[in-house]
């Protein structure tokens, strides 16, 4: 017997006759399988599942007939009583730990439970199809680093029913069998952020990346490879900016950003954001109306924000001036942008000089001055 990650229903033809006529009619039946499902959100809790060292990336699950010899044990149920109390169904393959797994070969009126096997590492296979050992790419067995169990005590194992898929729920906090207290580290790569650009030394292609994170550590890598921060707190998230370089360019062509949790323990891989060749200039209107002073709602009409060149102005009315304006689609260099005010009563208000230097596919604050 096998586990199936995904179900698929099965579709059964048939041809019938209406009345007195001799053209068929194409009947489908949909039959939906009897199944057992056991998904990672029951079993998971604070244990990442991700592709990084420390972190589960693949599990096992061995689904167990768990139905007492007897009529009376199985309580109000109505389900089928029989001698395979603990039976273990074949084991799942080792599934991405963000998959659910289900099987089919259950019998309706009887009831499951699951128990897990976690690994923190994705290169193992059944020692036999079936088997609930793993073993590595030598023929060695490994063990897992984390198990529980789903569904085990009494009156929380789940009852399979014809044509539905019951989930086993009510799972154990994972044991961890190998912990570790080693320093959380973060693991940014442009796998996913080079969008239709490519790794490689021509014009035009990226040879090198740089990240900084928002406390100044900073890691470096060419591309295709992977930048490693160290030296990170476990916590909450932390923003990461990512400079991407041209063979022999000490100017970054395109930039990203990125985010990701250190945990203890763990590596973990950053989110990016696609590499772009823009930037953007953020002018925080509450501050600066502050400074003046001006009130936004009621002393303000109008703000206009201008970059110059072929770059169309932004204008911002009340209540939008309560929020940080983002000038987008900026050439990366030393930007100056006029920021004009028109109050209430239609009179020309302060003007204010906002500048920054724009970084690629990041947002930098502007700094802003009256006159």
């Amino acid at each position: 017997m096998n586990l199936a990650r995904v179900a698929t229903a099965g579709a059964l033809l048939a041809l019938t006759s209406l009345g007195c006529t001799d053209e068929p009619e194409l009947v489908i039946v949909i039959a939906h399988p009897t199944l057992i499902q056991v998904s990672p959100t029951a079993f998971l809790g604070t244990v990442p599942c991700m592709a990084g060292e420390g972190a589960m990336q693949r599990y096992v699950a061995t689904v167990f007939d768990v139905s007492p010899e007897s009529d009376e044990e199985m309580g109000a149920g109505g389900a089928v009583a029989g001698p395979a109390e603990n039976f273990a169904l074949p084991s799942s393959g080792p599934t991405p730990c963000g998959a659910p797994i289900a099987t089919a070969f259950v019998v309706h009126g009887r009831l499951y439970a699951a128990e897990i096997d976690g690994y923190d590492r994705d290169d193992i296979e059944p020692l036999a199809t079936g088997a609930r050992q793993m073993v590595d790419q030598d023929g060695e067995i490994v063990p897992p680093r984390w198990t529980t169990s789903c569904g085990r005590e009494p009156g929380e194992s789940v009852m399979a029913i014809y044509q539905v898929t019951r989930e086993v729920s009510s799972c154990e906090p994972l044991e961890d069998h190998s912990p570790s207290a080693a320093e959380p580290k973060i693991a940014v790569s442009l796998d996913d952020a080079l969008g239709d650009l490519a790794c490689g030394t021509d014009p035009g292609q990226v040879a090198r990346f740089e990240v900084v994170s928002t406390n100044g550590d900073t890691a470096e890598a060419t591309c295709g490879d992977a930048a490693t921060l160290t030296g990170v707190s476990p916590g909450a998230v932390l923003e990461l900016q990512v400079l991407a370089y041209e063979s022999g360019q000490t100017s970054p062509a395109w930039g990203s950003a990125c985010s990701a949790a250190p945990l203890t323990g763990v590596t973990v891989q950053a989110e990016c954001q696609i590499l772009a060749s823009e930037g953007a200039l953020d002018i925080d209107l509450p501050q600066v109306l502050e400074s003046i002073p001006l009130d936004c709602e009621t002393e303000l009409r109008e703000v206009v924000a201008d970059p110059g060149g072929d770059l169309p102005a932004q204008r911002v009315t009340p209540p939008g001036c309560n929020n940080t304006l983002r000038l987008s689609d900026l050439p990366p260099g030393d930007t100056t942008v006029s920021l004009s005010t028109t109050l209430s009563d239609g009179s020309t208000g302060p003007t204010l000089t906002c500048s920054g230097t724009v970084l690629p596919g990041l947002s930098v604050p502007a700094d802003c001055t009256e006159g």
